[in-house]
């Protein structure tokens, strides 16, 4: 979700594999970790609802072990669930047997053309190298039919290195961050226009950690 810099840089493949092998790690500890935010992952999802009909194709990236957001998004949805770490997807699938559930990569993920009307993706971006999100958020709009969503959680700050913390939860991780005016700008790019963005502080241990809580909808045309 967030992080503090405090280690060695770090190439894009080389922080896609700590995110990996870290989530691995940690899978069961992140998944009681992260229940104090349920509120707002409820609120989020009441967002999604209000703009994606009910049974319409919803992808989450980032499902980790199937929390509050995966939960009512797949008694909503026509549900597709990915995530990078086997053991988060193992825990996901444990718990929703009803969705299909995917281990990859949301950076080398491929999915057709218009397949979904929305795209969710909450506390995951801040764990995408800076230097992947501009072909990421290009082909989210290419799977998103015209006029469909794509809902997702951006870390505040402007972290564009390549940031390992050192024990994060008991692991290694990666965390990335950019200024708003630059997020935005490759989400408009990539043909989408931000219906709302809301700012809210999570408390992480402690800690305040303020993520901008995203709803842009893709352009009737490219």
């Amino acid at each position: 979700m967030s992080g503090s810099p405090a280690g060695p840089v770090a190439g894009p493949t080389d922080a896609r594999q700590l995110v990996a092998d870290g989530y691995d790690h940690i899978a069961e500890r992140y998944r009681d970790w992260t229940k104090p935010h349920d509120p707002t992952r409820s609120w989020f999802v009441d967002e999604v609802i209000a703009r994606v009909p009910s049974g319409s194709d919803v992808v989450e990236l980032g499902v980790g072990s199937g929390g509050t957001v995966t939960e009512e998004l797949v008694a909503a949805y026509r549900f597709t669930g990915v995530d990078i770490s086997p053991s988060q997807v193992a825990l996901a699938r444990a718990s929703h047997a009803e969705g299909d559930f995917r281990v990859a990569d949301l950076v080398t993920l491929r999915l057709p053309e218009a397949s979904c009307d929305a795209v969710v993706a909450a506390y995951v971006m801040g764990n995408v190298p800076i230097d992947d999100r501009e072909d990421l958020y290009r082909r989210i709009s290419r799977w998103i039919r015209p006029t469909g969503w794509f809902c997702a959680s951006f870390p505040m700050g402007d972290r564009p290195g390549e940031d390992i913390e050192s024990n994060w939860l008991g692991t290694p991780m990666f965390f990335a961050s950019m200024r708003w005016e630059r997020e935005s700008k490759l989400l408009e790019e990539a043909s989408f226009r931000v219906d709302r963005a809301v700012v809210i502080t999570d408390d992480e241990d402690g800690r305040p950690a303020p993520f901008r809580w995203v709803f842009a909808q893709r352009r009737s045309s490219q």
